[in-house]
This record gives C-alpha cells, sequence and structure tokens, in this order.
C-alpha cells in the first residue's frame, strides 16, 4: 500500500457528524465522516438530493457547528481559528443570489481582498495585482467593466469565482457552481475549476449533481448517501466498484458507457468505420433500439472519406447521406 504524504493535505475530516442541535437532542444528517482534500485537487461531492450535502459543506465553512468530529484545515482545528483569519484559508461560492448594486465586476472580484485589507481599506499595488491576475485566471477580462447585473448567468458565476481567487485562500468551497446553467456554460465552468487546480495548486471542493461532468473532469468523487459513510474514490474505480450506482441507484445511466440505457429492440447489425462518426452512428442505431453484433446480416458501414455516407450491405448495397436517411431505411427492412 502507498503511503499518503500528509504535508500534500489541505483539510482532513476525522470522525466528524453533522446536523442540528433541536432542545436535548441531536438530528444527525451525516456521520462517521472521514474524508482528506488534497492540495491540487479537484473534488466533486455528489449525492441525492436530501442527503445532508449542503449541511456538511456548512459545517466545513464554519458556518455550523458540527455535532462531533473536527475539521482540520492547514493543520488547525477548525473550532481555534477565528473568522477572520478562516477567511484567508477558505474562500465559498455559494448558490445564494448577491445584491451587487451599481457594481462592475472588478469591484465584485475586489471583495476577495477585504480579508487583508486595514481599517481604512486602501487596496495596496499588491491588492490591485491580485485582483487582475484573478480576472485574468477566472477568464474575465472580456466583461470585467459591466455592472454585475448586466452579466449573463455563466459570466457571474466566473466573476464570483475570480472573487474567490482573489481571497488568495488554499481551500476554494463551491455549492451547486453549474445549477441553472446552459450546457456550455457548465462545461466552461467545470473546465475552468479543473484547470485551476493545475496552475494554482488550489483545492477545490464543488457539491454538484453533474454526474456525467464530474466523470469526466473530477480528481476524485465523494459520495454521500442515505444511512452510510460518505464515501471517497477515484472516479473510475467508484464506476467499477459499483459505488456510484449504489448510492444514486440509477435506473437510466449505463455507467460502463457513461450514457443512457438503450433499450433494444431485438435487431442486430454490425458496423465498420472509425472516428468520431462510427461513435454518433452507433449511438444512433443504439438510440433506435439496434444492437451492434457481427452476428448480423445486415453490415453498415461508415463512408467518411470524402462526403459522408452510409452503406448497408444486405442482398445488395444500398447508400444512405444522412443518419435519418439510415434508420428509416433499416426501420423497412424484416430482420
Amino acid at each position: 500500500m502507498i503511503e499518503e504524504d500528509h504535508n500534500d493535505i489541505a483539510l482532513s475530516i476525522r470522525d466528524l457528524a453533522v446536523g442540528y442541535r433541536t432542545g436535548k437532542q441531536d438530528l444527525v444528517i451525516l456521520k462517521n465522516i472521514n474524508l482528506d482534500l488534497k492540495h491540487g485537487e479537484l473534488v466533486c461531492f455528489m449525492g441525492p438530493n436530501g442527503v445532508g450535502k449542503s449541511t456538511l459543506l456548512r459545517t466545513m465553512a464554519g458556518v455550523q457547528n458540527p455535532l462531533s468530529g473536527k475539521v482540520i484545515i492547514d493543520h488547525m482545528d477548525l473550532s481555534a481559528i477565528s473568522t477572520a483569519e478562516l477567511s484567508t484559508k477558505m474562500s465559498l461560492v455559494l448558490t445564494d443570489g448577491i445584491n451587487a448594486g451599481n457594481m462592475t465586476g472588478r469591484e465584485l472580484v475586489g471583495l476577495g481582498r477585504y480579508p487583508y485589507l486595514g481599517w481604512r481599506v486602501d487596496f495596496s499595488n499588491n491588492d490591485l495585482q491580485k485582483i487582475e491576475e484573478s480576472i485574468a485566471l477566472a477568464r474575465v477580462s472580456a466583461y470585467a467593466d459591466k455592472k454585475v447585473h448586466e452579466l449573463s448567468d455563466g459570466q457571474l458565476q466566473k466573476m464570483m469565482i475570480a472573487r474567490a481567487l482573489c481571497q488568495d485562500t488554499p481551500v476554494m468551497i463551491l455549492d451547486e457552481p453549474t445549477a441553472h446553467l446552459d450546457l456550455n456554460n457548465r462545461v466552461a465552468i467545470i473546465n475552468l475549476l479543473k484547470d485551476l487546480t493545475r496552475k494554482t495548486g488550489k483545492s477545490i471542493l464543488i457539491a454538484t449533481h453533474e454526474l456525467d461532468l464530474a466523470l469526466q473532469s473530477a480528481d476524485r468523487l465523494w459520495l454521500a448517501g442515505h444511512h452510510v459513510p460518505v464515501l471517497s474514490g477515484f472516479p473510475e474505480d467508484m464506476v467499477l466498484n459499483g459505488a456510484i450506482d449504489k448510492v444514486f441507484e440509477l435506473k437510466g445511466f449505463d455507467l460502463r458507457t457513461g450514457q443512457l440505457k438503450k433499450k433494444s429492440l431485438g435487431k442486430k447489425v454490425s458496423l465498420q468505420g472509425s472516428g468520431y462518426q462510427l461513435l454518433w452512428t452507433k449511438n444512433a442505431l443504439e438510440r433506435n433500439g439496434y444492437e451492434i453484433s457481427n452476428e448480423s446480416e445486415y453490415g453498415i458501414v461508415v463512408n467518411a472519406s470524402k462526403n459522408l455516407s452510409w452503406e448497408v450491405k444486405h442482398k445488395g448495397n444500398v447508400v444512405t447521406n444522412t443518419l435519418e436517411e439510415l434508420i428509416n431505411y433499416l426501420n423497412t427492412q424484416q430482420f
């Protein structure tokens, strides 16, 4: 077994129980939590709705007290760190809306420097440099001088990430950073966070429901299920050992392929080709109920050398110019 390098750990959770105190009784949401967040690591924290992800994040951020156990950051117990000092060790990007008034994006990013300012609230040259560095790292230079209320949802989320970067903490925690964003912006945010761990060495923990993006981007997953300890592992290992399927009880998603499960009509075709054209042809066939098998009288060849076309070989050859034509032709055949 390979030994862990404890100097590589940015944040540790030990024997933690989180929940709420109601009178004399504790309402435990999650317990027996033992996790490590490494420097330069992107971790996606996942689980079904209502399992307690937000409760754990609030406890890690010092917003609410643990029922038992410890959160250790920079080798210090969270309970022994003042709010002011914690703001130099951990930054948060929450889903709560912000009231920025007439503030510009650059001014919003500058709020990240407030933990380092004195009573006069004057930006030093170093503070101004940090603001510009954070704007560049978060790729928001093009709209940094726009009013915050003029920004799109995706632009605003990137600006909030820039503010967290400007706070210059070793740990960043984000709660559902891709919620309510379109596909392009969800992918852009995940890729940005992944890139930031590599460029800055920061530890970034995000709570998310984006299983497909997490499997392709995260260095590690934390999985929270009902009435079980939070699991931690390499994404692909958690696919292969069944942990993800057990936690999410997936009914329509095939973890072996990372795609929706497709219902077969019992019709088989063989398939030849290469590149992304072959992958999308396979997707179209399986989505329409056709199984890919070498044991079939129907052979389909993807021809992408010049003009993209599909050749069906069965008692003569038929050529189609689109996948829609191919599927419509196959639907007329007696298998």
